[in-house]
């Protein structure tokens, strides 16, 4: 009966620190990929701020793009008046 309990112990130890082994490795693995999640939101927040400015871009072109339409205008205005006033 004694050998049986000391087997049984001695089974018992050494699947607890089987288990204690798998949980290290666990947690190790756990790490790595908190590490890679970490890497992850880095550059989906980089990514967002490059939209951000990309956007910002746009729009002060399109600002850009309507003045110079509007400068345009003015001067084909001007013309035209210019022209009407020359053939009087």
């Amino acid at each position: 009966i004694i050998e049986t309990l000391r087997h049984g112990a001695r089974r018992s130890v050494e699947a607890a620190n089987q288990g204690k082994l798998v949980a290290e490795e666990g947690v190790l693995q756990m790490q790595n990929e908190e590490e890679t999640l970490l890497s992850i939101v880095s550059g989906v927040d980089n990514i967002a701020g490059m939209a951000t400015q990309m956007a910002a871009s746009v729009e002060e072109q399109a600002h850009v793009s309507e003045d110079i339409n509007q400068q345009i205008v003015l001067i084909s205005s001007l013309a035209t008046d210019s022209l009407s006033k020359s053939n009087m």
